[in-house]
């Protein structure tokens, strides 16, 4: 069983707990009661790559490249979580815990999806500005704000800049 510690209250949560959680912050789609960023978040969670195709804007670059290329990866990053065994990915907020000194990202908020029943995991930052993301990149230092446990494999995100091919990009996802 996963299991995860607050720092703050050095409290316990069961992967169980996190799923009902996120249950019920589940909305489906864009709706009134739901930011831009609370859906997109529930399409990585639910990893809805068709809604992510939809709603994420083109005219930001994600991970230093376009929408397309990004998503592609996303999209095969989804296929490995599913060929683990996971359903749904559980969201942990956290932020870049770098030093400051080589990386200008120290600070930035993000979150870690988690599979569900495989525990292998992702990192991204996402640079919002109001409820506008403008960017999502991974991060080599990130921390979530609980202590998760037993995690699996990160996934691993390289995306050719110099091949502008859409169908040739190289992802180890796990």
């Amino acid at each position: 069983m996963l299991r995860v510690k607050s720092k703050k209250m050095k409290n316990e949560y069961s992967i169980e707990n996190s799923k009902e959680a996120l249950q019920k912050s589940r909305l489906s789609g864009l709706s009134q009661n739901n930011t831009y960023i609370q859906s997109i978040l529930n399409y990585f969670t639910s990893m809805d790559i068709d809604n992510l195709r939809l709603h994420l804007q083109d005219k930001y670059t994600y991970e230093d490249t376009t929408k397309e290329l990004f998503l592609n990866q996303i999209a095969s990053v989804f296929e490995a979580y599913k060929y683990s065994g996971d359903t749904e990915l559980l969201l942990f907020e956290g932020a870049c815990n770098s030093d400051g000194k080589n990386c200008p990202n120290c600070g930035i908020k993000g979150y870690r999806f988690v599979g569900n029943n495989s525990k292998n995991y992702m990192d991204f930052l996402f640079e919002t500005e109001g409820d506008d993301i403008k960017d999502i990149f991974s991060c080599e230092q990130f921390k979530t704000i609980v202590e998760i446990e037993d995690l699996g494999t990160k996934a691993e995100f390289d995306i050719d800049l110099n091949n502008q091919d859409y169908g040739d990009e190289n992802c180890s996802p796990f």
